[in-house]
């Protein structure tokens, strides 16, 4: 799903923001091109516990080009994975992704183009859950959710455990939340007592002191062609991961 955006300042302090950020320097080799100059940032909002849409990014192209203005200009076109990008004046967003993918973002204005490719976006969705117990995790137990590399520098918000409930047996609960504690290259989470099949959703946070630019994980830049220089960062938070609480029949539909 493609859908128009007008946020995307990149996130810390507060919870839930700071996706991805691909920065383009001055088009090499292209004197005088109406992109000369002009930078693309990617941000945006990790998944949060009340949404099923996934994942968002937001673009804003800052600089001199054939975007600005409230009106679109049929001359300045932007693709995110070869679907059409709809902007207001040089703001766009896309969401509904749930796979650490790879994106290909491609810029045209006018004779002028850029195409950067990035991916490692989502570390988050690379988590997995062990439970040191064995077997199935009991209501209430603790259970463990391995950080990935990427994440590692990162500590679990306070009340940063969300579970959302899956079955539809007792229409009255709706999940729980807890603040999960770090330990070396895992977080200790507390099961819910009501036995169940959940979602999992942990917001991460920077440990202070910190500052910019270690306010994100890194993604990876795969190719960067038609610009100076290009960088990106990825989600912040963990998740969605499936767990299941004291059952292992099917969740309920």
């Amino acid at each position: 799903m493609i859908a128009l955006g007008r946020g995307g300042a990149p996130r810390r302090p507060g919870p839930g923001l700071a996706l991805v950020a691909v920065g383009l320097g001055a088009l090499a080799g292209c004197s005088g091109g109406r992109l000369e100059g002009a930078s693309l940032a990617f941000s945006g909002n990790d998944l949060r516990p009340d949404e099923t849409s996934g994942y968002n990014v937001v673009l804003s192209v800052i600089g001199e080009s054939a975007c600005q203005g409230p009106s679109p200009n049929p001359s300045f076109t932007m693709t995110l994975n070869d679907a059409p990008l709809a902007y207001d004046n040089c703001l766009a967003s896309a969401s509904g992704f749930f796979q650490d993918e790879t994106f290909t973002l491609r810029l045209h204005d006018g004779g002028d183009s850029a195409e950067v490719v990035v991916t490692d976006l989502f570390p988050g969705l690379h988590a997995t859950i062990s439970n040191p117990a064995g077997g199935q995790i009991a209501p209430g137990s603790i259970f463990d959710v391995t950080v990935p590399a990427a994440l590692q520098f990162e500590t679990p918000a306070q009340f940063g455990a969300v579970f959302t409930y899956l079955d539809t047996d007792d229409p009255s609960f709706h999940g729980d939340s807890t603040n999960p504690t770090a330990g070396d290259g895992v977080i200790h989470v507390l099961a819910p007592m009501h036995a169940g099949h959940f979602t999992l959703w942990i917001e991460m946070s920077v440990s202070p002191p910190a500052s910019y630019p270690n306010l994100s994980p890194k993604g990876t830049v795969v190719s960067c062609s038609g610009v100076s220089s290009c960088s990106a960062s990825a989600a912040a938070d963990i998740g969605p991961l499936t767990v299941d609480i004291g059952t292992t029949a099917p969740p309920a539909n």
